[in-house]
């Protein structure tokens, strides 16, 4: 896969390869296409028997090095991205979601759960892979609400004055 013309989650997916997982570490390696560079994420433990479980049972026999690949002719092809688009939808549709369902919506959806359950902005844009705080905030809709709730009152004028 020509990684120069891919970008995103759906991306990172698709080209996510067998020598990307380590299971004695339970790390997974993503390409991240706007970097250019890969970055280690750990796995869960359930992630990680997902993935045993589909490399010795669901995945066809193939010489390809990407994890996913095709399970229809042409079998075990390096699954294109949109495909992917495609299964995180009916996915989604299957379990029950309703609206818009899509890998970018899942990666909001995951970083607004990580900050309401305490996780740094920090934490979630090196998970996100973003260089910016800025961008994180946007991904991560910042409950200000929330925020203002464990922030310190700004003092008025007579508490400013000397």
């Amino acid at each position: 896969m020509d990684h120069r013309f891919c970008q995103g989650t759906v991306c990172s997916v698709a080209s996510l390869e067998l020598d990307g997982v380590n299971f004695t570490t339970n790390v997974l390696r993503l390409h991240r296409s706007k970097k250019r560079a890969s970055t280690a994420l750990p796995m869960t433990r359930r992630l990680a028997g997902a993935l045993k479980a589909y490399l010795r049972q669901g995945r066809p026999t193939c010489t390809c090095r990407q994890i996913v690949v095709t399970h229809q002719p042409p079998v075990g092809k390096p699954i294109p991205p949109e495909r992917v688009s495609g299964m995180v939808w009916s996915l989604g549709r299957r379990s029950g979601l309703q609206g818009q369902i899509s890998a970018h919506v899942l990666r909001h959806s995951i970083a607004s759960r990580m900050l309401s359950a305490g996780a740094s902005l920090k934490r979630i844009a090196d998970l996100l892979g973003h260089q910016s705080i800025d961008t994180t905030t946007l991904y991560a809709k910042v409950d200000l609400n929330a925020l203002s709730q464990v922030a310190w009152p700004w003092p008025g004028a007579k508490e400013v004055q000397p």
